[in-house]
């Protein structure tokens, strides 16, 4: 039920599991977690040892996460019962390194099968490492719907604040940076479409957004909704969307959902967010909304050659509305949609903004009419 190695490191080793940084590769790609696990002597110097009554604890203790991580049930079985009972607790809440429990790192190797052995023996599912990270978010990070139903099934998890409470930090490989993430944002952004349902069933708030902030102090603005339109995860998005998930939030660059479905190509989900733009009579703000760059959603349709979306965008609006889209300029070059399909030789999406009135008069920065570039 697991893997030998950790999908999610916690510091330097291969990377199993990361997000993608293209477009292309985003539906099947996942979060890393923590950050770099060393091999230390301390930790593999016990694997040969025979265990024995005369053992100390901390050498079962080692041993004990050790077989945690290689997923033995039988092995952990074996050394929960070779020690005293009055120890019995303390190993099964035994702090390794950065403060990992062996329930920690059974769900940082995709060990279902140990994690529910550890619950069953009394394991405190409330214990964090040094960065906050709980076994609810690992398991959420890591598919782990077993492990989550588990967890939650006693009725502790089951409150809206102690389910958005556990928020921990995690790496991502890809970009290079520690996110904060809590169980929701966690599994949306990995595609746990069963373990984003289970938890919002069970009082997960689907708007909660969660900062990270960078070494440079830049503010990254994340919600379950974002993420999983960034990495492409349309079936979480459907779901989130079920529970009310709110279209108008902005990632930091002033992006919202609509504009990363277009930049990410992903016309399926981009289709799915403008109808339910539409049935929320939100759609004029959603369709409207440029970001930091100031492009929109049809500017990115245009750019990306999304003929569909455009067309959708264009029916969704009144007159006077789509006329103030169609004459709306990027900040770099003063571009509207016209100039980036004519750019781009995007014939079909020309024909679909001059069928809408775009006007092929509007010059960008450097003085070029749209209608003169598409002929160029």
């Amino acid at each position: 039920m697991g893997s030998k190695l950790s999908k999610n490191s916690v510091v330097p080793q291969n990377v199993i599991s990361q997000l993608s940084g293209t477009a292309k590769n985003k539906e099947h790609t996942k979060l890393n977690s923590l950050f770099p696990e060393p091999s230390t002597l301390q930790d593999t110097k016990f694997n040969a040892k025979k265990r024995s009554q005369n053992a100390s604890f901390d050498e079962n203790a080692i041993q004990f996460i050790q077989v945690v991580k290689g997923g033995k049930v039988n092995e952990l079985e074996a050394i929960y019962k070779s020690i005293r009972d009055e120890e019995r607790s303390n190993l099964i809440n035994y702090r390794g390194m950065w403060g990992c429990t062996p329930l920690l790192s059974a769900c940082l190797y995709g060990q279902t099968d140990v994690a529910i052995w550890l619950l069953d023996h009394d394991a405190d599912k409330d214990l964090c490492n040094e960065r906050g990270v709980t076994p609810i978010l690992l398991a959420a990070l890591e598919g782990m719907t077993t492990v989550i139903s588990k967890l939650i099934s006693d009725g502790t998890l089951s409150h809206q604040l102690e389910m958005d409470s556990r928020v921990g930090i995690v790496y991502n490989a890809a970009i290079d940076r520690n996110m904060r993430l809590s169980p929701l944002l966690a599994a949306s952004a990995n595609g746990h479409v069963d373990i984003v349902e289970l938890l919002l069933c069970n009082g997960a708030e689907c708007n909660q957004t969660v900062n990270s902030v960078a070494p440079d102090g830049t503010i990254y603005q994340q919600s379950a909704l974002l993420l999983s339109v960034k990495y492409r995860h349309s079936a979480v998005t459907r779901i989130l969307l079920r529970y009310a998930a709110d279209i108008t939030l902005c990632d930091e660059d002033g992006n919202n959902a609509l504009m990363l479905a277009c930049s990410a190509i992903d016309e399926d989900c981009a289709i799915v967010l403008i109808e339910h733009a539409k049935q929320r009579n939100c759609a004029e703000t959603v369709l409207l909304k440029c970001n930091v760059q100031g492009y929109t959603a049809i500017h990115y349709a245009s750019l990306y050659n999304l003929p569909t979306i455009c067309q959708r965008i264009i029916e969704s609006l009144e007159p006077i509305k789509l006329s103030l889209l169609l004459s709306m300029k990027t900040n770099t070059f003063d571009e509207t949609a016209l100039h980036l399909a004519s750019q781009k030789q995007n014939a079909g999406i020309v024909t679909i903004l001059f069928e809408a009135n775009a006007n092929g008069e509007f010059q960008d920065s450097s003085g070029e009419l749209a209608r003169k570039l598409f002929l160029q």
